[in-house]
């Protein structure tokens, strides 16, 4: 389920690409639980995190291919399941 969250708000905003704190803010994270839960969904390919290249203090989350498939797998499950 907290896959599901960071992936549905990435996948609804232009570029899908948001900075971490948004990205917190949006899904009703505290940042450091967010920064945590994306390094390790980084690992696995789902997400990408990068430095902006606007402000370099600032940590942007991208939603990878790999991750919009996941996404629409999941989508897919509890379609189904409904």
């Amino acid at each position: 389920m907290p896959d599901y969250d960071v992936l549905t708000a990435l996948s609804v905003v232009d570029g899908r690409r948001m900075q971490i704190t948004v990205l917190a803010a949006q899904i009703g994270w505290e940042r450091s639980r967010v920064s945590h839960h994306v390094r390790r969904m980084s690992a696995r390919g789902l997400v990408a995190c990068d430095l902006s290249a606007a402000d370099r203090r600032v940590t942007e989350v991208t939603l990878t291919g790999r991750g919009r498939r996941a996404l629409e797998e999941a989508g897919l499950a509890r379609a189904h399941s409904a």
